[in-house]
């Protein structure tokens, strides 16, 4: 879903394929989204209603659109430095 107050955000609910495409995201390579709580940095699991933290719990209700097209082409980072390259 679009954030009504950031174009360039999507927050939740999220579709399972949205859910599927950011988990996928999260074990690619590039740098994940991580926990925002005291000392906890652990990587965000994404879910239908928004990141969780599996540690602690905390949660987070967005993403940048960005990383939902690079988890919905399945783009790691080598193959970003590929393609620019060519």
């Amino acid at each position: 879903m679009n954030d009504p107050k950031d174009k360039h955000k999507s927050i939740p609910p999220w579709t399972d394929q949205e859910v599927a495409d950011l988990n996928w995201y999260q074990q690619s390579g590039w740098h994940e989204y991580t926990c925002n709580s005291d000392g906890c940095r652990n990587a965000l699991v994404a879910t239908t209603d928004g990141w969780v933290c599996p540690a602690c719990g905390y949660k987070q209700q967005w993403v940048a659109k960005m990383v939902l097209a690079m988890g919905k082409a399945r783009t790691t980072p080598e193959e970003a430095i590929k393609q620019r390259a060519n």
